[in-house]
């Protein structure tokens, strides 16, 4: 079962308005019962967009949803990786930081190397250029918005690209709620389900696009 989520922020001189953004494939076993990800840059050159932005818009995936919705979502998705897109979600990146704010709390990751990082901007604030070190941590909000959201001053290889380390970040947030699911199962649910609830009635969340039956 393939979720499709889309995370929009404010990158490359866009606003939340603008509804740029990556896109994340989580695509769930069941038999296993284990998750699988797979993230596509935003930067990826899209031809099924030719034709449908106004001048000066790039043919690349930060522009999709913008331009046509779920259903041209689940068109490249699809075209790009062979995977059918079961359900699909559009979410604002602050949405993560609010997550573990509210939920999950601190989270536990392995960082495969040293990152000296630039600014990035989160919610309409601007952030200072900061340092991630090597090696297992646990991570604050900050810390892991940092992690993901933050370009390498000197880029060098796949641990730099943030996709990379969003897909990383994002299983184990993944590992820590399902654990908590089965140490905690009703306060841990009852949160999940408080924070969709009221992530959906500020615009947080897009409502979700259920494709096909499964």
């Amino acid at each position: 079962i393939n979720f499709i989520l889309m995370g929009y922020g404010e990158e490359h001189g866009q606003s939340y308005d603008d509804m740029g953004g990556s896109i994340t494939i989580l695509s769930y076993d069941t038999l296993t019962r284990r998750f699988a990800t797979i993230s596509l840059s935003r930067d990826i050159r899209t031809p099924e967009l030719r034709g449908k932005l106004p001048p000066g818009k790039e043919n690349v995936i930060r522009n999709v949803y913008k331009a046509g919705g779920y259903d041209l979502m689940r068109t490249v998705v699809e075209d790009a990786t062979g995977l059918s897109a079961d359900f699909q979600i559009v979410i604002k990146d602050v949405m993560i930081k609010k997550l573990m704010d509210t939920v999950t709390g601190p989270v536990e990751v392995d960082v495969e190397k040293e990152h000296k990082t630039q600014s990035f901007r989160l919610g309409g604030k601007d952030y200072p250029p900061g340092l991630i070190p090597a090696g297992k941590q646990t991570m604050s909000t900050i810390q892991a918005m940092y992690f993901i959201l933050a370009e390498d001053q000197t880029p060098d290889g796949k641990q730099d690209e943030r996709s990379y380390r969003k897909d990383i970040l994002l299983k184990e947030i993944q590992k820590k709620i399902m654990l908590d699911i089965k140490t905690s199962p009703v306060s841990t649910i009852t949160g999940l389900a408080r924070f969709v609830t009221e992530e959906l009635a500020n615009g947080g969340v897009v409502p979700p696009g259920v494709t096909r039956s499964v």
